[in-house]
């Protein structure tokens, strides 16, 4: 929905052998997209696992998509502005369309359906315990807090939210 960057992209151990060597440049979607999308996936598919829509059991690797929007965000590099109003309209209006037969729910009230996923982010301990496992087994370096990556998340969905 938005532009296509030009990111350059190099692994853990290439930046720990030598620092100074290039990444390979890759198109890939803007951060800001990947951002809504995170969002997004994480609401939705909360929402859908809490109406018991979901085809699987609910997939607690989701809890990735609560520390990479923290990190993005803490960032502080990407303008959000161009994710707000109706490109994020639009993202919630695909993935309503797409995923209409096995949630009508989402198809018929998108933001009534994230907002109740918002609220368990809110107040489930069990998110954070997920959280911590996440962290524990593969993030690299020191992890942002729950309680902050929670804190960003929430601010931005809200945001994001308040949009549509």
């Amino acid at each position: 929905m938005l532009p296509l960057e030009h990111l350059s992209v190099r692994s853990i151990l290439c930046a720990l052998v030598d620092g100074n060597a290039p990444g390979v440049l890759i198109t890939c979607q803007s951060v800001q997209e990947s951002l809504g999308e995170k969002v997004l996936s994480f609401l939705r598919r909360t929402a859908e696992a809490m109406a018991g829509r979901n085809r699987a059991a609910y997939d607690d690797r989701l809890i990735r998509h609560i520390y990479d929007v923290s990190v993005i965000y803490r960032q502080s590099l990407y303008p959000l502005s161009e994710l707000t109003g109706s490109v994020f309209q639009n993202m919630v209006a695909a993935d309503a369309l797409r995923f209409s037969r096995q949630y009508p729910e989402f198809r018929i009230n998108p933001r009534e359906e994230m907002q109740k996923a918002l609220d368990r982010l809110k107040s489930n301990e069990e998110l954070a315990e997920q959280y911590k496992r996440f962290v524990d087994e593969l993030v690299y370096g020191n992890p942002v807090p729950f309680n902050v990556a929670q804190h960003d998340f929430i601010r931005l969905a809200e945001q994001l939210l308040s949009s549509i």
